[in-house]
């Protein structure tokens, strides 16, 4: 059948035709050139299902539909399959971009066939298993390419391997941020500290089983993404462990062999919960649902929930919505809880009682809960917290008391200095006694002058090691910032600000402070390079930014060493 004389029943068939063809070539393990047929494969599919829209009249589609169909006669082996493949992907190219022109962007069509121009169009969300993928996905135990990744993996040891099975249900491309998946190991009880967390992520940076991304220049790496092929290795060993259901490559929420339940976007109403195995399971995890809507009782059955993850893990300014904060009345009772995240949730103005009360309780994430004006006025139950994030919770106007009863505490972001709380004498004497804190991050609202002399006579905790700073009104570098009362210090964030200059009366230097970031400081003197390694003499890595781009918050980036804005600088290893 001819595609000129009858191209509405022949396009179908030579699709078909085509990705047959290409399905058949062996890859013997070889990931690169797998990545080539996935590619194209999926690119045919694309087309497959949306081709019945388009004009088949258009005499350069029909020319290039002949093209695409005589690669199916070409001889293919070892010497020549990668050009032949090439080739039909360069076909393939041209047709899509015929076909955009024709139908413009409502095809939704991507016109670049490489895999890292489809991460920002899919990044967060679950689509359709492709046929090539349920393929792989049933055959994983004796695919080669899976086989061949699993001896990396096998080669990790045991508490590693583990850890890396839990990034088996995020979607094919999403972004991951590391303290998040650190956060998730803690609460599972895998890690006990930030630190081994951090040395789990670098053995899967170092075999290469996680891809870092976006640090620029910068030698810390936040963000990591995973390639689709060791995806399909870890969704197979992840449901053969019994650690997630699946279905068809989306994790399950409903579960009959797992303690992990995930919610996905596609299931709005969590008041409809028949079929939950409450007294079972232990982990809920939100992948991407935007709406929470909690039977009252959901919580409350869920008596052995050691995580509660129902905030946002993307880099996304979305918020996920709730009904209100009534339903974390439900978490009473709860003994195990160890790691909660409401991060993103919107419409919570205030955390009830019952969750500072949670025993516990190591993890608990608040950021970026806009709403959020009211905390308990006592926290100081909390005795094994190790880590609260409050950070950008704009509407929440001071600290509740009892932190310093927190001996555990190592991490307290989002120290808030507001505009209308009432000032207690000394009231940020408490940093002082958080004697096991390495990470503090203080946000100031606008203040009055009386909150200004407070700020001003504040002590830090006496072995911080990284220190964040937003909004501070001073224009001078304080007492409690000098080089002598910080020796400890290795990370220095400054953003926004009234800060004029670096420069203080202290005979010591930043001696350790390795990572220099300060951004939107339009009153600060500018610095040089080499007034900075004098200031900072460990100084590996320093970001300058005056103006404000792209995206705002911990994910800004400058992709240039030297603009009109700032600079970027990393000390190479022959520095």
């Amino acid at each position: 059948m001819s595609i000129r004389t009858n191209p509405a029943e022949s396009w179908p068939a030579i699709l078909n035709r085509l990705t047959n063809t290409v399905q058949t070539i062996k890859t013997d393990g070889d990931i690169s050139l797998a990545e080539k047929i996935d590619n194209i494969t999926y690119d045919l599919e694309n087309i497959s299902h949306q081709f019945s829209a388009f004009k088949m009249r258009e005499q350069n589609l029909l020319d290039q539909f002949s093209d695409l169909d005589r690669h199916r006669y070409r001889r293919l082996d070892a010497d020549n399959v990668r050009s032949v493949l090439d080739d039909i992907a360069e076909d393939i190219n041209r047709m899509k971009t015929s076909l955009s022109q024709i139908h413009g962007e409502s095809m939704n069509i991507p016109t670049d066939l490489s895999r890292r121009s489809r991460i920002s169009l899919h990044q967060n969300g679950f689509q359709e298993s492709s046929i090539l993928e349920e393929k792989i996905l049933a055959d994983a135990a004796v695919n080669p390419i899976v086989q061949n990744l699993r001896l990396s993996y096998n080669k990790l040891e045991l508490r590693v391997r583990i850890c890396f099975l839990f990034l088996s249900i995020f979607p094919k491309n999403a972004l991951l941020k590391r303290r998040a998946l650190v956060y998730w190991w803690i609460g599972e009880g895998l890690i006990e500290t930030e630190e081994e967390g951090e040395h789990i992520f670098q053995e899967l940076l170092r075999h290469d089983l996680i891809v870092p991304h976006g640090n620029g220049k910068c030698p810390v790496i936040n963000k990591c993404v995973i390639h689709p092929w060791i995806r399909y290795m870890l969704i197979a060993l992840a449901q053969e462990a019994q650690l997630f259901d699946f279905d068809k490559g989306r994790p399950a929420f409903l579960t009959t062999t797992s303690r992990r339940s995930c919610l996905i976007g596609d299931r709005k109403d969590l008041s409809n919960d028949n079929g939950f195995e409450y007294e079972y399971v232990r982990t809920i995890f939100n992948l991407n649902e935007s709406y929470l809507n909690f039977n009252p009782q959901f919580l409350s059955r869920t008596k052995k929930l050691v995580v509660l993850h129902l905030g946002r893990w993307q880099c996304s300014p979305n918020a996920i919505e709730v009904e209100s904060e009534a339903f974390l009345r439900g978490l009473r009772t709860h003994k195990y809880l160890k790691y909660l995240s409401l991060r993103g949730i919107s419409r919570i103005t205030a955390i009830p009682s019952c969750v500072f009360e949670l025993t516990s309780l190591e993890i608990l994430d608040l950021k970026a809960c806009h709403y959020l004006e009211k905390l308990p006025p006592d926290i100081s139950s909390l005795r094994k917290l190790t880590h609260l994030d409050l950070s950008q919770c704009y509407m929440l106007e001071n600290m509740p008391k009892g932190l310093h009863r927190l001996t555990s505490l190592q991490l307290l972001k989002g120290f808030v200095i507001g505009s209308e709380a009432l000032i207690r004498a000394r009231e940020f004497d408490v940093l002082r006694d958080l004697k096991s804190v390495k990470c503090l991050k203080i946000s100031c609202g606008l203040i009055n002058r009386e909150y200004e002399v407070e700020l001003s006579l504040i002590s830090l905790p006496p072995w911080l090691e990284k220190l964040e700073l937003e909004g501070i009104p001073l224009d001078k570098i304080p007492e409690w910032l000098k080089p002598s009362k910080v020796r400890q210090l290795k990370k220095l964030y400054i953003k926004g600000g009234k800060l004029s200059s670096l420069d203080h009366d202290d005979t010591y230097k930043w001696n350790n402070v390795e990572i220099l970031r300060l951004k939107y400081m339009k009153h600060l003197e500018i610095v040089g390079l080499r007034k900075l390694q004098e200031m900072f003499p460990s100084l590996i890595y320093v970001q300058m930014l005056q103006n404000k781009r792209g995206e705002e918050g911990d994910d800004s980036e400058i992709s240039e060493v030297e603009t009109n804005t700032g600079f970027e600088w990393t000390r190479e290893a022959s520095d």
